[in-house]
Formats: structure tokens, sequence, C-alpha cells
């Protein structure tokens, strides 16, 4: 889980780095652009105002003052309609210093009508009355669309007496909006690369470590032989050689200490079976049901059960390779509950199984399925009271086979559960701690994997999975 959280905040920091650059920069971009084409347009309409000021004369100016009428009217918007529609300009307006309208393209407003909406641009009509061109920014109008007004001052003997307003229709400022949505469709398409360059960045960093996760596992499940990945960048290829090491260590401290397991077992065995010879000797010697034979047997119950920590040992210190084969869960059950009665009906133990238990065939080294079987059943019976239960259940998915073994017990110490598999870890007064190690071995060495599920004052659940082989 925590490769998926650092590969998720590897991907959601390097995207929103990467998007806070484009948003930067796409503003950035856009205020410079927006500004000069903003101004490109209104300097477009200024230079337009300026050429329409400037086409009267003082004479046609004062005739324009005195209103004589529609006929001189019709004669004055002759050229502005004409020029409305070769520019594509919305509108065409002139106007007095007191913003009344003297012509107007727009035949809904008459001579008398005063521009209240030029009082909206403060500067503009300040710098109209000092003789100065100007254009106000680009805003939305009363109908939605895009506006702007450019502004030209008319004279009458070099005295400004009003302005001539032009105001650019929609299509002729639909180049800004165009330039939005382009920057908009940039920015997606920026932050949609920014977010896959991010996450194959993330993987390339968090993939190998993951995989190094992934082998550390398998090594501490005891595959002692996996093949470590030496990829990504330098620190982790020193990491995957750091891990070799100490794979290789691993491995030489686990073939030392079955070495020397192995070497003790054997030390052992020889004059144990030098007390059990003479031991046979002496029996013939002594008067039967006497104290010295009650001794004698005693003798002979401890070398026995100092014979089985032995051949515990050698199991462990060197474990047999399985010789698999297709063999039926059901007849090894059914061999281990046979061996097992005597020991059940003492505590009065009900074992009790369920599931695909008459299908399955299990291609794997059948003396090693019993032994495994066989340890976990026992340890289950020495851990459950008298009149308990034991369940065992089979489930078959997904080309798997599961075995849970389940006992009423009291359970295992929670600060101890993690030792369990490790050799020669035990809780018991009389054990040697291999039964679960040799278990954990044997599974493994048939392909499979086991696991302590659950462990609580209510009992114990262990599982053991193996795969399933088709015919």
């Amino acid at each position: 889980m925590i490769f998926h959280r650092l590969h998720h905040r590897l991907i959601a920091a390097t995207t929103g780095l990467m998007v806070l650059f484009i948003v930067a920069v796409g503003a950035t971009l856009h205020w410079s652009i927006r500004q000069s084409l903003e101004n490109a347009l209104g300097e477009k309409l200024e230079s337009v105002a300026e050429t329409l000021a400037s086409q009267y004369t003082n004479e046609e100016i004062g005739l324009l003052l005195q209103n004589k009428g529609p006929r001189l009217n019709a004669y004055f918007m002759e050229p502005l309609l004409e020029i409305l529609h070769a520019t594509e300009l919305k509108r065409i307006y002139f106007f007095t210093s007191n913003h009344q309208s003297l012509l107007d393209t727009d035949s809904t407003i008459s001579q008398t009508y005063v521009y209240h909406n030029l009082q909206w641009f403060p500067d503009e009509m300040r710098l109209l009355q000092a003789g100065k061109s100007s254009h106000t920014l680009l805003f939305t109008g009363i109908d939605g669309n895009p506006t702007m007004n450019g502004f030209a001052p008319i004279k009458m003997e070099e005295k400004v007496i009003g302005g001539v307003g032009v105001e650019g229709n929609a299509h002729f400022l639909n180049t800004v909006n165009q330039f939005n949505r382009q920057i908009l469709i940039y920015g997606i398409a920026g932050a949609s690369f920014a977010i896959l360059l991010s996450f194959i960045l993330a993987r390339s960093v968090t993939r190998p470590i993951a995989d190094l996760a992934h082998v550390s596992q398998q090594i501490g499940a005891g595959h002692y032989k996996t093949v470590i990945p030496l990829r990504g960048a330098k620190e982790m290829k020193q990491l995957a050689h750091t891990m070799e090491l100490m794979q290789k260590n691993v491995i030489q401290r686990e073939n030392e200490l079955k070495t020397m397991v192995a070497a003790v077992a054997h030390e052992i065995r020889n004059p144990l079976g030098g007390i059990e010879l003479f031991s046979g000797l002496l029996s013939d010697e002594i008067e039967p049901h006497s104290t010295a034979e009650i001794h004698l047997e005693r003798i002979r119950s401890e070398v026995k059960y100092l014979n089985n920590i032995v051949y515990r040992f050698l199991d462990y210190a060197r474990p047999e390779t399985p010789h698999r084969e297709w063999c039926r869960l059901q007849d090894i059950l059914k061999d281990i509950k046979e061996n097992i009665t005597a020991e059940l009906e003492l505590k009065n133990i009900r074992l009790r199984t369920s599931g695909s238990i008459t299908t399955v065939q299990l291609f794997a080294d059948p003396t090693h399925i019993r032994r495994i079987l066989l340890n976990l059943i026992q340890n289950s019976i020495h851990a459950t009271p008298d009149k308990g239960t034991i369940d065992i259940r089979i489930t078959v998915s997904h080309q798997k086979l599961k075995i849970q073994i389940q006992d009423s017990g009291s359970g295992i110490p929670e600060k101890v559960q993690m030792y369990i598999f490790d050799p020669f870890f035990t809780t018991r007064e009389k054990g040697t701690g291999l039964g679960l190690a040799i278990v954990k071995q044997l599974v493994i060495a048939n392909e499979g994997k086991i696991h302590l599920i659950q462990s609580s004052p209510n009992g114990t659940i262990f599982e053991i999975i193996f795969p399933l082989h088709n015919h």
C-alpha cells in the first residue's frame, strides 16, 4: 500500500507542478496577447474614428450642429453607412461635448438623444476634450456580445466641439474570444499531457521500488532464490545490488544454520542409539515390575522424545525434495483422521470437514501434504480445550485451493504471532520450535503459501493456498 500511496503522491505533485506552470504561462501569455490584441483592435477603431472626424470641413460641421433637417441628415448619413458596411462595424455616432446626438447609424436614435452611457468612460471623455483619440477596454455589452468603442475629437476652428464614436461589432471583436478558446484548449491539452507525463515519471520511480518490495517479501517468505531485478535509476540499481548481497548473506546463514543443526543432530543421535541399545540389554537383567524397571521405562520414554527432536532437526536441516504427483485430498484427510482418532477421543474434540473435499486433486508431494496437515491439526488439538471443535474448510476458486484449519482454542498471543514460523521459536515448555517452520518449508516446496489469518480468544485460523494445475 505504501508504494501505491507514493505513486499517487508523485502523480499528484508532478501533475500539480506542471499544471501550475501551464496555468501560469498560459495566464501570462493570455494577458499579454490579449492586451496586444485589444490595443490593436482599439487602435483600429481609433483610426476609423479619426478618419471620419477628418472628413468634414468646418462649414459641414457647423451645418451639422444647426440640424438643418432630414435631407441634410441623409447627406451626412450616406457616407457613414458605406463605411459601416465596408468595415463591418456595429455603429457610428457623432455627439456634442454635452453628449447629445448629432448623427447615429442606429435609426432608433434621434438627434435630441443624450448618450448617458458615455459617462461610463470618464478617462476617454477627458482625452477627447483634450483633443486626443482613445478607445475603451473590451467589455461585454447589453446584448451579451464583446464590445469596444473608439473615439476621436471633432474640431471646429481647432476647438473640440464633440466627438465621433465607433463601436466594433461582435464579429469584428470575436478574435479575442477565439483566442480565449484556443488558450483554454491548449491549457486542457497541456494539462492532459502533464498528467500522462507525471504518470510515466511516477511509474518509473515507484515500479522499481514496488518490484524490490515484492522481492523482499518473497525472500522473507523463504523463497531465497527469487531473482532481484536490476532496473531503474542508478540509486535503484544500487539498492538492488545491496538486496542481492543481503540475499546471499541470508542464504549463507541459512545454510550454515542447517549444517550446524544437522551436525548437532548427528552428534546427539549416536549416543542416543547407544543409550537405547544398553537400556534394552539392561531390561533383560532386572526383575519385572521392580523400581528399576520403572526407571528404565522412563529412560526409554525420554530417549524416544529426544529421538523425535533429532528427527525434527534433521527434517529442518535437510528438507526432502518434493516428489510431486496427483493426489486426492480426501484420501490424505481420511488417513490423518484414522491416525489421530485416539487423540481426538481423549479430549472429546470434534473434527469437521466441509467444502470441495471429494472432488479436489492436488499436484503435490502427498507425504508433504500429509505432514503439513497433520502438524497443523495436532497443534489445534493441543490448543483446543476438551469438547472443542476443529474445522477444516476446503474451497476452490480462481485455480487455487484454499485449506483453512480453525480451532476453538484460546489463540496465539498477538505479540508473538509474527514469530510463529521462525525456526526454534516456541511457546511450549517442551517443544523444538521447528513444527511450523518445517510446515512452512514444505508448503513453499510445493509452490504454496501459508498464513495465520486470525487468532483470538475464540480460536485460531491457518490458511494454506496451493495452485491447481490442469491434468
